[in-house]
């Protein structure tokens, strides 16, 4: 080389990738039964869900990673009240941030859509 800088230009589509979120994401929803739930993510990974309704007290289910489901999308695992199997599909790809949605399942109560926001 001739110590002259030089640049490589590659053809083709290029990927927009968002930087990560900082600090804490919020994803809120209700479930059809009118529970309501704000999942918190720390630092890109899901921790936990707080569950609120109306004439009952609050709850909290404590997420731990589960794998990444067959459209790489990291799914997490939890419980309601120690009894009913909870599952959160993080739809962002492990990125959440604001403007992304998760997706929840809680045992016979099927599955609801959730916004993200900071």
């Amino acid at each position: 080389m001739d110590g002259q800088p030089f640049f490589i230009q590659f053809s083709g589509q290029q990927a927009s990738a968002q930087p990560p979120a900082t600090g804490t994401i919020f994803c809120t929803g209700q479930m059809q039964n009118g529970w309501q739930y704000r999942a918190e993510a720390t630092n890109q990974r899901f921790t936990q869900i707080r569950w609120e309704r109306s004439g009952a007290e609050s709850v909290v289910s404590t997420l731990r990673f589960y794998r990444n489901n067959a459209q790489g999308k990291p799914v997490y695992r939890g419980s309601f009240r120690d009894a009913t199997e909870v599952t959160l599909v993080d739809l962002s790809g492990g990125n959440p941030r604001p403007g992304t949605q998760v997706s929840i399942g809680v045992e016979e109560w099927g599955w609801s859509r959730g916004n993200c926001r900071q």
